[in-house]
């Protein structure tokens, strides 16, 4: 569970995460989330570089995190 800066509790959804100009984001329905420094600290134990790529760990899954445009996998 996240917390945004307005106080809203959203469930991560590592789907729909994307990089966009060495920032992380997500999309939660209409809006963009961009993730600060803070919450990129919380969530670092489950990203994972290989190579020039960046996954996440979720649920015993790891989904590759797409740079806008692209789609990303489930490995």
């Amino acid at each position: 569970m996240l917390v945004l800066n307005t106080k809203k509790r959203i469930k991560l959804k590592p789907r729909k995460l994307f990089i966009e100009n060495d920032s992380l984001y997500m999309h939660i329905g209409d809006e963009i989330i961009k993730f600060a420094e803070q919450g990129l600290m919380k969530i670092a134990s489950f990203l994972e570089e290989e190579g020039d790529l960046l996954f996440i760990r979720s649920k015993n899954r790891r989904y590759r995190i797409a740079a806008l445009g692209e789609e990303g996998e489930i490995s």
